[in-house]
C-alpha cells in the first residue's frame, strides 16, 4: 500500500507496517502506565488533615496492609497533591489521540475514493435518507471522545492551577473528569480492538494503488546513487523530471510510457552522468513489490523485518500481561490479608 506524508503518496509500504506504527505508540503508553504505577502506589493514610496526628499510627504497617509499596512521606503532599491525576489523564489523552488518528485513517481509507478497507456491518450505520451509505459511526465518535478526554485534562489542570497549599474543596471536582477519562479510554480501546478484529482489508485495491503510484521514485533515485554513483541532488532532480514527463503522457503505469528519446532529452537537461540504457534498466526493474523487498534498513516495511518485529512485539505483550497478572494477584492477596487482620482484631477484642 502507499504510505503518505502531507496526505500525498510518499513511499510504498504495507498494512502490517502501518498497524505496527500505532502498536508501538500504544506500547509506549503501557510503559508510561507501569512507570506511573510505581509513583502512584504510595499511601497517604495517616497523614492527618494536613499536619500529621498525635495518635500512635504505624503508617508503614497500614501501607503494607493496603498493598502500597511505600508512604507519601510529607503530610501536606499526602493530603493535597493531585499530580498523579494530571499524569494519568495525560496518558489517557495520549492514548485517545492515537486512537483518534487511527480512526481518521480508517474513515478516509474506507471511503469510496480510497476503498483500502471496509468497516464491518457491526460497526457501520446506514443514512436516514441515503440507502447506499455505510457510516463509520464508532470511528467518528472516537474522535469526539478524544476531545472530551483532552477537555477533562484541561479541567483538572485549571482546577489545580491556583489552589493554595493544603486541601481545598475544589479538589472534589477533579474526581468526575478523572474517572470519566479512565472509563472512556477503556471502552474506546475495547471498541477499537473489535473494529480491527472485524476489519476487511482490500489487498487488491491497495496493490493497484501502489502499482499506479509514483511512490517508487525515491527507490529509483537511491539506486542511481548507490549503483551508479550519481549525486543524490542530481538523482532527485532527474527522477522528478521523469515523473513530470510521465504524468504529462497520462501514463497509467508510472514511467512505463517513457521512451529512450524522452530519457535522453531529460538527461541532457539535468546533465546527469548516466547512460540512457542504465537509467531505463533501473526504471524497469523497480516495481512496488520489489521496492519493499530490497529495503534493508531496520524498521522498514520489508516483510522479513515485519515478521521479526511482530514476533518481538508478541513476546513484549506477553511480558506485560504477566506483569499485570502479578499486580492483580498482589491486590487480591492484599484483600485477603485485610480480611484476616480484621478477623484477628475482632477475635482478640472479644476475648478481652
Amino acid at each position: 500500500m502507499p504510505l503518505y506524508t502531507h496526505l500525498q503518496q510518499a513511499q510504498i509500504g504495507n498494512f502490517a507496517h502501518y498497524l505496527l506504527s500505532y502498536s508501538d505508540g500504544l506500547i509506549r503508553e503501557i510503559d508510561r502506565l507501569f512507570s506511573l504505577y510505581d509513583r502512584l502506589n504510595q499511601s497517604p493514610l495517616g497523614a492527618g488533615p494536613i499536619g500529621g496526628s498525635l495518635l500512635p499510627l504505624d503508617r508503614n504497617m497500614t501501607a503494607k496492609l493496603l498493598g502500597f509499596d511505600n508512604i507519601i512521606s510529607n503530610s501536606i503532599d499526602a493530603t493535597s497533591s493531585r499530580d498523579f491525576m494530571v499524569e494519568l489523564v495525560s496518558i489517557m489523552s495520549s492514548i485517545m489521540i492515537t486512537l483518534s488518528r487511527i480512526s481518521e485513517d480508517f474513515i478516509i481509507w474506507s471511503s469510496q475514493e480510497f476503498g483500502f478497507i471496509e468497516i464491518s456491518d457491526r460497526h457501520a450505520s446506514t443514512s436516514s435518507a441515503m440507502p447506499q451509505k455505510r457510516n463509520p459511526d464508532p470511528l467518528e465518535i472516537t474522535r469526539s471522545k478524544t476531545a472530551i478526554v483532552i477537555g477533562n485534562l484541561t479541567t483538572i489542570l485549571t482546577i489545580l492551577k491556583s489552589l493554595p497549599s493544603g486541601y481545598s474543596r475544589d479538589l472534589q471536582d477533579t474526581k468526575i473528569p478523572f474517572w470519566n477519562s479512565v472509563e472512556l479510554v477503556v471502552s474506546t480501546l475495547d471498541i477499537m480492538n473489535d473494529i480491527i478484529q472485524f476489519l476487511i482489508v482490500k489487498k487488491d485495491v491497495m496493490r493497484r494503488a501502489s502499482n499506479g503510484s509514483y511512490a517508487i521514485s525515491l527507490d529509483i533515485a537511491e539506486v542511481l546513487v548507490t549503483r551508479y554513483k550519481v549525486p543524490f541532488r542530481t538523482a532527485h532532480k532527474l527522477v522528478g523530471a521523469l515523473v513530470n514527463l510521465s504524468i504529462s503522457n497520462n501514463d497509467e503505469i508510472p514511467f512505463r510510457s517513457l521512451s529512450g528519446s524522452d530519457i535522453k532529452d531529460i538527461l541532457s537537461k539535468v546533465k546527469a552522468d548516466i547512460t540512457v540504457g542504465k537509467l531505463l534498466k533501473t526504471i524497469r526493474e523497480i516495481d512496488s513489490k520489489r521496492s519493499i523487498r530490497v529495503r534493508q534498513s531496520e524498521g522498514s516495511p520489508n516483510p522479513k523485518e515485519q515478521t521479526i518485529i511482530i514476533r518481538k512485539r508478541k513476546l513484549l505483550l506477553h511480558r506485560y500481561s504477566n506483569d499485570v497478572q502479578k499486580k492483580k494477584k498482589s491486590i487480591d492477596l492484599v484483600n485477603e490479608n485485610i480480611q484476616d487482620t480484621i478477623k484477628h482484631i475482632v477475635t482478640h477484642s472479644n476475648l478481652k
